[in-house]
């Protein structure tokens, strides 16, 4: 009797063990599914305007970079999904006795990465340089408001294939209109769209 107990209490651990690989593997591998299905959808755009060479080194698989676009002679743009983050914050106008309060704001902080292209390197020199001639990557660290749709940078970096960091800089620009239809908008639609943010 003390025997088949035994054997009841293993395979009810090992029922539980399976359970929760197999929750696990549903809930927690999702978003990785999610970036995978995303490098697919890079390489299938990056080869309707870009070369072999090109797209093997922009659509090299990284799981913390979802791609998102492709713009056309300046590169493919990933966002990094493990460091956005999301405020609400309530704003208070005040115009002389009158307090006025709008509803919380939802924001959105996110890294995105351009990988340029020939072309779009060229533009970059042609813009700011001749050391952009290195530029392997491009960093912007933006904050998106997901109820106004407007977006504005905070910081970036430019990177040279070896790692070595270009230039960088921490310039709050103004917040700008997202245009329907532009690079933003995907990145807006990613970013704003997720649950309970």
């Amino acid at each position: 009797m003390v025997i088949k107990s035994m054997t009841e209490k293993k395979r009810s651990v090992k029922k539980l063990i399976v359970l929760l690989l197999v929750v696990f593997f549903l809930f927690g591998c999702s978003n990785r599914s999610d970036i995978t299905k995303s490098y697919d959808n890079c390489w299938t755009d990056c080869k309707k305007d870009f070369s072999d060479d090109f797209c093997k080194k922009a659509c090299k698989r990284d799981l913390r970079w979802k791609y998102f676009a492709t713009a056309r002679d300046k590169g493919v743009w990933f966002y990094d999904t493990d460091s956005v983050t999301y405020t609400s914050e309530s704003v208070t106008y005040t115009l002389g006795s009158v307090t006025t309060s709008k509803p919380p704001e939802k924001r959105a902080k996110v890294w995105f990465k351009i990988i340029p292209t020939e072309k779009g390197r060229e533009e970059l020199v042609k813009e700011f340089g001749e050391k952009y001639k290195k530029a392997d990557f491009i960093l912007n660290l933006s904050e998106i408001s997901c109820t106004q749709r407007e977006i504005h940078r905070l910081e970036w970096r430019i990177y040279s294939s070896d790692g070595e960091i270009i230039e960088e800089g921490r310039d709050i620009s103004s917040w700008e209109p997202i245009t329907p239809g532009s690079t933003f908008e995907v990145l807006f639609n990613e970013v704003c769209s997720k649950k309970n943010k």
